[in-house]
């Protein structure tokens, strides 16, 4: 009978001990999991911010919704050449992986696309696309040319994006201007008969950046979700954007 009770007694305290035990490792995995996902959502926050703010360019597509998937931010020139449009880059691509929820900041000239070459004043320059039949073509295509390399098949596999990798629990990522109403459109009627239409953007130029962050730990789902505006520092000469809800397609926007 004794040794019953204590048998008896000795099982409700192991099974007590053990649940503490359980709920404490539960409980310090959860911690885990919002630790790093508050690290991580602010340090590519940071980055995305950061990088905004010293370009001293963007070439981009607005989106009517959902993800934003490709920024190129640095110094995005068309410019004609044997009376065609060639488009050429130098800086930073914000890309990111709505399959795989991963987000990178690939340094476009280091990653392997090839260099102009030639000329002294873009040598450091990658040539995009050559010989296109308009400005806004050489921008929608050179921004279609960095795309491929970075998502297309036989562009850049997984290994070679790793370096690049600044997030890999991004849920969510849509990146717009914060008021499309600053990009506006100007018809300019000349004596002769003929119109010319102009495109301007208002500064500072502003993006509204919204982050999701999701990290699945023991079936739960650790969210964060972060929201900020930032203004580029530079004052760029004009900006290449393709604002899908006004339906222009790609233009080049001048600042006035």
């Amino acid at each position: 009978m004794e040794l019953l009770v204590a048998l008896a007694v000795s099982s409700i305290v192991l099974v007590g001990v053990s649940y503490l035990i359980f709920t404490s490792l539960r409980l310090y995995g959860t911690g885990n999991a919002n630790v790093e996902i508050q690290n991580e959502s602010q340090t590519v926050l940071n980055l995305v911010l950061d990088n905004v703010m010293e370009a001293t360019g963007v070439c981009m597509i607005v989106p009517d919704s959902g993800n934003t998937d490709l920024i190129l931010l640095g110094d995005f020139v068309v410019y004609e050449y044997d009376d065609k449009y060639r488009a050429v880059f130098v800086g930073t691509a914000l890309a990111y992986m709505e399959a795989v929820n991963e987000m990178y900041l690939i340094d476009v000239a280091e990653a392997g696309l090839p260099l102009l070459g030639g000329g002294a004043n873009y040598a450091n320059y990658c040539l995009l696309v050559d010989g296109c039949a308009s400005k806004e073509e050489a921008a929608s295509e050179g921004l279609a040319r960095v795309h491929d390399f970075i998502f297309g098949v036989g562009g850049m596999d997984a290994a070679a994006r790793l370096p690049w990798l600044m997030g890999q629990f991004v849920s969510s990522c849509r990146i717009v201007p914060a008021n499309t109403a600053d990009f506006i459109e100007k018809k300019q009627e000349y004596l002769n008969g003929t119109t010319e239409f102009q495109y301007y953007y208002t500064e500072p130029f502003t993006l509204q950046v919204n982050l999701g962050f999701d990290l699945v730990y023991n079936n739960k789902h650790v969210t964060r979700r972060l929201e900020d505006d930032v203004a580029v520092r530079s004052r760029m000469k004009s900006i290449y954007i393709d604002i899908e809800d006004k339906g222009w397609g790609m233009k080049e926007y001048k600042h006035q």
